[in-house]
C-alpha cells in the first residue's frame, strides 16, 4: 500500500516537475513583470540629487511595452525571461534607461531595467 502511494505521489508531484522544468520565472510573461523599480534604483538617483517617480503604465502604454516584446528575436525574449526580474517605468528620470543588477555579489544572474517613461510617447 506504502509503494502504491509512493508511485501516485512520484507520479502526480514529481515527475512533472522533472519532464517540464522551468524556472518559475520563465512562466511568467515578460508583460506581468511590469512594477516599480527595486528601492536601490531609487535610492541611486536620491542620492544623486534627483527625485525619480514610478510611473504606472496605462492600458494603452501596456499594449505599447507588450508589442516591443513581441518584437524581438527569440534569443534575446529567450535571455529576457531567464534573467529579468522586472521592468519599470519612471517620470523625472534623467536618462533613458538604466539596466541594475539585483543582488550582484550572490552569484545570481538577474536584473532590473528602468526606463524613462517619456519614451512611450515617442516614436
Amino acid at each position: 500500500m506504502l509503494m502504491k502511494f509512493l508511485i501516485i505521489v512520484l507520479t502526480i508531484c514529481i515527475f512533472p516537475q522533472i519532464i517540464f522544468s522551468q524556472n518559475i520565472e520563465q512562466k511568467i510573461a515578460l508583460t506581468e513583470r511590469v512594477t516599480a523599480a527595486p528601492d536601490s534604483v531609487f535610492a541611486m538617483f536620491r542620492n544623486a540629487g534627483m527625485n525619480p517617480v514610478d510611473h504606472r503604465l496605462t492600458t494603452a502604454e501596456l499594449s505599447i511595452v507588450r508589442d516591443a516584446f513581441d518584437k524581438l528575436p527569440v534569443g534575446i525574449l529567450t535571455v529576457l525571461k531567464k534573467h529579468l526580474e522586472n521592468i519599470s517605468f519612471m517620470d523625472s528620470m534623467p536618462n533613458t534607461a538604466l539596466t541594475s543588477p539585483l543582488l550582484p555579489d550572490s552569484g545570481v544572474k538577474k536584473f532590473n531595467i528602468t526606463f524613462r517613461a517619456g519614451i512611450l510617447k515617442e516614436t
